[in-house]
């Protein structure tokens, strides 16, 4: 048995090619694997090793692309079927759930994959509904730590972080209108400046003193646990209809610092409400208002969910999902097609 891990690797480093390389750099621990990638190889040269394979190759498919999984796993199951078997699929993002449960004939081919490895349990639940029988579950996981972080208790200024696309669309209007609300709130801002949203932020920043933008974060060679835990709250009300599991939330966790989200996408599956973060209830700047008043005039509470946040953190490490996927793998018994 051969198994080669397809898909996009670092650089640039986005998150479909960080999860590819932790998921690589832990199989490559247990076993001989091989990266196919398309950076160097090209879609037409994938497709053809894959379409040509042996009977004992085994594939991990990790596209960022969603239509070109969706294309690559429908050719495959027109002109040989039969490598659908030796396909495991680690799903990117979470539209890909609701494209296969719309679209029967990708729904069909995706039903004779070995295996879908899904980001939460509601996207598994889209899928499971129209037949699929081989889901599993593999979050937007992170690399463990060499040092845990621990919560920080904060009896001064409250410290809010906003850590994404700077844009409407991730809710940082909601922010800025949140921040001009609550003038004894720190308001902290990271991520690059969409170019129909800069003029407006800046200018909206210019009269804020309590707001402070500090540009796109270098997670390469910055630690983004160490600069994430010098804050209370994590803020992502995104309205982003292409949102899947934001890596932020999951990095917040391991940072001990509870998020306040919108109720949108699966936001609800990775933050539980007062326990890891809040959900808010509307996504408008008044729910926004009040979740943050609320954290602000009650440190204990506020405590509590960093405890929270940093406990849940353990269900977004990789290694406990590891014994499936190599399970999974190994399934395989070499038979002729």
């Amino acid at each position: 048995m051969t198994v080669y891990y397809l898909g996009q690797f670092p650089p640039p480093f986005g998150g479909v090619t960080v999860k590819n390389a932790l998921l690589f750099r832990l199989l490559s621990a247990e076993m001989d694997i091989h990266k196919l990638e398309f950076r160097k190889s090209g879609s037409f040269a994938i497709g053809a090793r894959v379409l040509l394979s042996r009977s004992g190759d085994v594939f991990l498919i990790g596209f960022g692309n969603r239509d070109l999984q969706r294309l690559f796993i429908k050719v495959i199951g027109f002109v040989r079927p039969r490598v659908l078997e030796r396909l495991i699929v680690i799903v990117m993002g979470g539209e890909i759930s609701g494209e296969i449960a719309q679209d029967k004939m990708y729904a069909r081919f995706c039903q004779r994959v070995r295996a879908m490895y899904f980001e939460t349990k509601g996207m598994a639940a889209q899928v499971e509904a129209v037949g699929l029988r081989n889901t599993r579950l593999f979050p937007n996981c992170r690399q463990r730590p060499e040092s845990p972080w621990f919560p920080k208790s904060n009896s001064g200024m409250l410290k809010v972080v906003f850590f994404s696309l700077v844009d409407d669309s991730k809710g940082a209007d909601l922010v800025l209108e949140a921040a001009y609300r609550t003038p004894g709130v720190e308001y902290h801002i990271y991520g690059s400046l969409s170019e129909r949203f800069e003029e407006k932020f800046r200018n909206t920043v210019s009269g804020l003193s309590n707001v402070i933008y500090h540009g796109v974060f270098n997670a390469v060679e910055c630690d983004v646990y160490a600069e994430l835990h010098n804050y209370d709250v994590h803020v992502l009300p995104t309205r982003w209809r292409g949102e899947g599991v934001p890596g932020i939330l999951v990095e917040s966790k391991i940072a001990a610092v509870p998020s306040v989200v919108s109720d949108f996408g699966f936001n609800a599956e990775i933050v539980e409400n007062d326990v890891s973060g809040v959900v808010l209830r509307e996504n408008t700047v008044d729910g926004l208002v009040e979740a943050i008043e609320m954290l602000d005039g009650n440190r204990t509470l506020l405590d509590s969910l960093k405890r929270g946040a940093k406990e849940s953190a353990e269900d977004f490490f990789p290694e406990r999902f590891l014994g499936q996927i190599l399970s999974d793998i190994h399934k395989w018994e070499e038979r002729g097609e």
